[in-house]
């Protein structure tokens, strides 16, 4: 795999799921030209027909690709900064509502060392909030509380990764 296409997956896996090597190789294919057929992408990535077809219906469903009504299909990126500025500041709002929930979990509890604190954690599956560190499921308040004050600091900070990010050349 190229550097591009390395830092691509690394920074598109946090804000994408399941974004991945066929997903970087085939965003970076489309970076180095205005316009591509399928056919091209499968030209110039050695992906097979169906893997193709199928990263671009998952890139077009997550905004990062587009394509034309025409016949064959020709796929494009609008403006990689800006998709990804938008893509930044939509995990930015996630991670927000996420902390509001759990924040909401902590005033409604009563610190009894038996309770469960709960966040929803994607695709509405709830989650017990656990520490990944020990594995242990978290019970008492002052921990759900440093969870917090944790999320709240990550949440601060991601303006100033976004930048560290943003250096992608338009070929």
């Amino acid at each position: 795999m190229k550097e591009e296409e390395a830092l691509l997956v690394q920074v598109y896996s946090d804000l994408i799921d399941g974004f991945g090597t066929n997903h970087a190789k085939v965003y970076f294919c489309l970076l180095s030209s205005e316009v591509k057929t399928a056919k091209q992408i499968m030209d110039e990535t050695g992906i097979c027909k169906a893997t193709v077809y199928a990263v671009l219906k998952e890139l077009i469903n997550c905004g990062l690709v587009r394509c034309s009504n025409t016949t064959p299909r020709n796929y494009f990126i609008l403006d990689p900064v800006k998709v990804f500025t938008q893509k930044v500041e939509e995990q930015k709002r996630k991670l927000l509502k996420r902390l509001k929930k759990l924040e909401k979990v902590i005033e409604n509890g009563n610190g009894e060392a038996e309770e469960e604190f709960l966040i929803k954690i994607g695709r509405g599956k709830q989650t017990k909030l656990i520490n990944l560190k020990t594995k242990e499921q978290i019970k008492s308040r002052e921990e759900a509380l440093q969870v917090k004050r944790y999320l709240e600091e990550f949440i601060r900070e991601i303006p100033e990764k976004r930048s560290q990010y943003i250096t992608f050349k338009h070929y």
